[in-house]
Parts: C-alpha cells; sequence; structure tokens
C-alpha cells in the first residue's frame, strides 16, 4: 500500500532514507524496476485490447459496406453507447494521463468508459482509439499501484509508465509516450522512458504472437521537390486553420448537446446525425488511419475539391462523434484531415512535393488541436522516417504559434 506519510516529492532510498527526484547513480532500481516491468505488462495489454477493437471491428463491417448498412450499425452503436453513459466516467484524454487520477473509487466509471470506446471504434466512429486503450490501462493502474506502491512517487511513477507504454506502443514510437505528457513526475523522465521502451516491445511482441500486422500510412513516396521546403508554411498554415476550425465546431456542438435533453438523448440524437454523415460517405468512418489511399488517389488524379471536402468532412465527423459520446481520440482523425487539406494546397503550388504537403499540413492540424508540438514532431518522424525533417518542423511551429492564438479553453477535452 502506498505510504501517506511519504512525500510527494521524495522517494524511498535503498537503505530506508529519501532520494530526491533524480535519476542520478543513488536512484533506487526498485523504481526502473517497477517502470519497466509494468511498462511491459501494459504494452501487452494494449496490444490485446487494440486486437479486440480491431476484431469487434472486423466481424462488423467485413459483411457489407453499403450505405443503408452504414447507417443502422452506426445508429445501433449509438444505441449502445446511449445506454453507458449514465456511468460513463465525464473525464478527458488529459484526465486520464494524469498521475494523480483517476482513483480507486473511478474503477467501474473506467472500466465502462473502456467499453464505450471499444463500441465506438467497433461501429464505426470517426475517433481514434488511443482514449479507449488508455482507459483499460488507466483501470490496471489502479490495481497495479494499489498493491505494489510503497509511496506516492511510486503510485505516480506506475500511472504515467502505464500511459507512456500505452502510447508507445499504440503509436509505435517509443519516445513519444515519455515526452506526450508535459510536467512530470518526482521519479523523473528517465524510468518513463524506459517504460515507454518496454511497452513498444511488449505491443510488438503481442502482435506478432497474434499473428497480426501493422499497417504504415499511405503517402506519395518522398520526392525531390523543386521548391524549397519552406514552402511547407503554406500547407502547414492551412492545416493549422483546419485544426483551429475543428476545435471551433466541437466546442459548438458540446456547448449544444446539453439543449438536447438528458445525456443518453444527446448520444441517440447525435447518433443519429453521425449515422446519416457516415452513410452519406463512409471513407468518414474511424481514425482514418487506413483510409489514407483515398487521398493519395485523390491527388494523383487533381480532385483537389473532393481533398478539401474530405478533410471538412472529417473534422466534422470527428467533431460529431466526440460530442455525441463516443468516446475516442482526435489524433489519427486529424492526421488524416489535415494531409488532405494540405495536398489541396498542391493545386496552387504543382511543384511542390507531395508527401512534403500532406505531412506539413497533418503535423500543423495535430499540433494545433493537441498542443503538443515535441509528442507530433516525433511521431510523425517515427511514422514517416523519410519525411524532410526541416518541412516538419516549420509545420510544428506554425501549430505552436496558431494555438497561442486560440482561447485555452478551445483546446480542453480534446480526445475523450
Amino acid at each position: 500500500m502506498i505510504d501517506e506519510a511519504s512525500a510527494p516529492g521524495t522517494v524511498d532510498g535503498p537503505a530506508g532514507g529519501t532520494t530526491g527526484g533524480t535519476t542520478g547513480p543513488h536512484f533506487p532500481a526498485r523504481l526502473y524496476g517497477v517502470a519497466v516491468g509494468y511498462g511491459f505488462v501494459a504494452g501487452a495489454v494494449t496490444g490485446v485490447t487494440f486486437f479486440l477493437m480491431r476484431t469487434l471491428q472486423h466481424l462488423i463491417w467485413d459483411h457489407s459496406q453499403a450505405r443503408w448498412y452504414t447507417v443502422a450499425v452506426v445508429m445501433l452503436g449509438g444505441i449502445l453507447i446511449a445506454s453507458l453513459r449514465h456511468y460513463s466516467l465525464e473525464a478527458d484524454l488529459d484526465d486520464q494521463l494524469d498521475p494523480r487520477g483517476p482513483t480507486s473509487r473511478q474503477w467501474r466509471k473506467i472500466a465502462v468508459l473502456g467499453l464505450s470506446a471499444v463500441i465506438a471504434i467497433g461501429f464505426g466512429g470517426a475517433i481514434g482509439p488511443e482514449a479507449g486503450l488508455l482507459a483499460v490501462v488507466a483501470e490496471l493502474s489502479i490495481i497495479v499501484k494499489d498493491r505494489i506502491a510503497r509511496t506516492r512517487a511510486e503510485a505516480e511513477l506506475i500511472t504515467e509508465a502505464g500511459t507512456a507504454a500505452a502510447l508507445s506502443g499504440f503509436y509505435g514510437a517509443p519516445p513519444v509516450g515519455a515526452v506526450y505528457r508535459e510536467g512530470g513526475v518526482p521519479a523523473g523522465r528517465l524510468p518513463i522512458f524506459c517504460a515507454s521502451l518496454a511497452g513498444f516491445v511488449a505491443f510488438v511482441l503481442t502482435w506478432r504472437v497474434l499473428g497480426l500486422e501493422s499497417h504504415p500510412l499511405e503517402l506519395p513516396p518522398a520526392q525531390e521537390a523543386t521548391l524549397p521546403s519552406l514552402l511547407a508554411l503554406i500547407p502547414a498554415v492551412v492545416g493549422a486553420v483546419l485544426a483551429a476550425l475543428y476545435l471551433l465546431v466541437r466546442h459548438w456542438l458540446t456547448g449544444l448537446a446539453p439543449r438536447l435533453g438528458s445525456p443518453r438523448m444527446q448520444t441517440l440524437i447525435g447518433s443519429a446525425l453521425l449515422a446519416v454523415l457516415l452513410g452519406a460517405w463512409p471513407v468518414l468512418r474511424f481514425s482514418g488511419h487506413d483510409d489514407f489511399g483515398v487521398l493519395v488517389s485523390y491527388t494523383e488524379e487533381g480532385a483537389w475539391g473532393l481533398l478539401v471536402l474530405l478533410a471538412l468532412g472529417k473534422v466534422v465527423a470527428t467533431a460529431l462523434s466526440l460530442a455525441a459520446g463516443w468516446r475516442g481520440g482526435d489524433f489519427f482523425p486529424l492526421m488524416f484531415a489535415g494531409a488532405g487539406a494540405g495536398a489541396a494546397t498542391l493545386a496552387l503550388l504543382p511543384a511542390l512535393d507531395a508527401q512534403t504537403a500532406m505531412v506539413a499540413g497533418m503535423a500543423a492540424a495535430t499540433a494545433v488541436a493537441l498542443r503538443k508540438p515535441v509528442a507530433v514532431f516525433v511521431l510523425v518522424w517515427f511514422l514517416l522516417p523519410d519525411v524532410t525533417v526541416l518541412a516538419l518542423a516549420v509545420a510544428c511551429i506554425v501549430g505552436v504559434l496558431a494555438a497561442r492564438t486560440l482561447p485555452a479553453r478551445l483546446s480542453a477535452g480534446h480526445g475523450h
């Protein structure tokens, strides 16, 4: 159990003394063992949970892609989610990443949040799985820290190690989990990075044992651009504007939802609208990770208007999904929308490398909405190792500057 007398900024040393929140030579090996061991477990749990999400998704959608089927399935998903909303934990992604929470009194609500997210992914919501994966790991973290944590510092380390491992495994980028959350725990960042690496390894091993394959983002091949990479500023600005529009739409829909009645009624009405939208254009379903090929096809065809409509449709579908109570993340949907918006700028800059334009749009869009430019830079660099680093840096800087011009309330509650 946690030693309530221990100060949050200290941890028990090997001889019963205390050490500060550093990672020097006298830092207890136990904390590294806890971070690595639990990080590995959390990564494996994340892999299994994501496998279940994808399995449910395939079971539902491999039968038919008809528009009427899409409407029926999405509406059924809304009914199921509405039935769970009474028990749902009204907390966003950033709350789940807080080492001080959730408490042991909330474990039932967290479990329902995870179940709601699994349903949301399986039934076609325009959202990513990360929030549901974090909910499952957060519940596991409560059990682990209540049983093995000796100090508050260890309890905080366990909670953040779990979320770091889950993010690193899911995104396929070990450093992301360590840099995603601003600030830190008393144990320092090095144990968190070790947990991230262990989670990534466990996630990969789990997927190999389950016989699954990863699907990299499908983007145009990198080419030698005839225009300087600094011109990535233009698609980056367009991506940032799109992200600002997404935040505004989500904020407006979230404020409008309570006028519709009870939370269950909000979900039912919102799901009905979502079902119509996804039925009209089924490519807007899911996170968008597996649909980048559509953007590539439109780009090769020069279908600039369709790219703009697809980008706008994606942000509306994602905002509507979240406002209606479909629990999930908005990172990959914004990557998809930002890439589409960035590709559309090739109508004005035909000599710009298509991959550079898409990457600039997606990086700026996610940096604006998440307000985590370092994590976005690292993640995109891991996902696309041949990306032009200068263009990626320009896009993240644009995202940072654009985010600072927006009211802070617009970023609150992202990635439910």
